[in-house]
């Protein structure tokens, strides 16, 4: 038994992967700059992404949440280094077998970012209407400061 097992058995156990594992990745973004290969360059921004695929956990028995991650990234400010660092929750879920549901939480600088989508790939003899049959998709994109903004006269 290694020392990770507890953390297999966390994901199996509790949040339900039949293979338990956690992706991880890193995306790095600069300028191309002729210099390059002379001196290193310095990241105009980057993004770290841990993400906990094919979960199933049951909250409320309203929601199975499928897929749930969390991010971080940074946007340089200035020459000398500084970065405007934020992060982010995201994952997705069931309602029910054919109503899927997804969102995206993100905060950077002193700007709030929330994006919920849901989609219903078919509603058969919807209310119990034959021949009624519903499929659509629904997305909501909010964004607000951290704190409101102050009105002068």
């Amino acid at each position: 038994m290694g020392f990770l097992q507890p953390v297999n058995a966390l994901l199996r156990d509790v949040l339900g992967q039949q293979r338990p594992r956690i992706d991880v990745s890193g995306r790095l973004s600069t300028v191309l700059l002729p210099e390059c290969l002379v001196r290193v360059p310095q990241p105009l921004g980057f993004t770290l992404t841990g993400e906990l695929p094919d979960v199933s956990v049951n909250l409320f028995g309203l929601l199975t949440v499928t897929h749930i991650g969390i991010e971080v990234s940074g946007t340089r400010k200035s020459s000398a280094g500084d970065y405007d660092v934020g992060y982010g929750f995201f994952g997705t879920g069931r309602i029910s077998a054919t109503t899927t549901v997804g969102w995206r939480i993100k905060k950077l600088g002193q700007m709030w970012s929330i994006s919920i989508y849901t989609e219903l790939t078919s509603w058969k003899n919807m209310a119990g209407i034959d021949g009624v049959d519903v499929s659509c998709s629904f997305c909501l994109d909010l964004r607000a400061p951290k704190t409101p903004p102050r009105w002068e006269l």
